[in-house]
């Protein structure tokens, strides 16, 4: 059995704490004279609320996910603990993958398990396994041990499954998004208009 490493996503988890940390604070002492204290109030429990919703994922994340392989099975639990069976000699293999997102900085370290077609089965973002344990894991179910630079639609043509279909077109979601958009606006004004012509 594996488990996500808190020990090896430790230095990530630091420096992101010490940055929305220093944010948060830089924000309340900013508006603490400057909005009414109903507002103020609100923004600060938003901060907590959104602090503590964050801890909880983690928590999930570490104590929850799990990989299991007996009896020539694959067992997967995300982080509710729901698990998903992938025999093995269904599996093709597993592959390393550092994936470029549009707009993103840096790119996101994936293995991806895939099926004897080259489909997804799933994927896991590399950086809070442990090393150690991914070599096992790909020594179980083979496949290619290097790691390659990919783009989003490299990925998705290259594992079918693997990117959701709303970040494989960005640009496609923001024109539905834009569009639904529009017509809540629409409905709106026609409501608006309606209520105050029988005013």
């Amino acid at each position: 059995m594996i488990r996500p490493s808190f020990q090896t996503w430790r230095n990530r988890f630091v420096s992101a704490l010490v940055v929305v940390g220093v944010f948060v604070a830089i924000r309340l002492w900013g508006d603490w004279h400057r909005v009414p204290i109903v507002a103020r109030d609100m923004e600060a429990i938003l901060y907590a609320s959104s602090i503590v919703f964050a801890g909880l994922m983690i928590l999930l994340v570490f104590t929850r996910e799990e990989l299991v392989i007996a009896g020539g099975t694959l067992t997967r639990r995300n982080l509710l603990g729901i698990p998903t069976r992938y025999p093995l000699d269904r599996i093709g293999g597993m592959a390393r993958r550092d994936v470029t997102y549009l707009f993103a900085r840096q790119p996101s370290q994936y293995i991806v398990v895939y099926d004897r077609q080259n489909r997804c089965l799933f994927k896991m973002n590399r950086v809070i396994w442990d090393p150690g344990d991914v070599r096992r894991l790909h020594a179980i179910v083979g496949g290619d041990g290097r790691t390659r630079p990919s783009t989003m639609s490299e990925l998705a043509e290259e594992f079918p499954g693997s990117i959701a279909w709303p970040i494989a077109h960005p640009w496609a979601t923001f024109a539905i998004e834009f569009a639904v958009l529009l017509v809540l606006l629409f409905a709106l004004v026609s409501l608006q208009h309606a209520v105050t012509s029988r005013l």
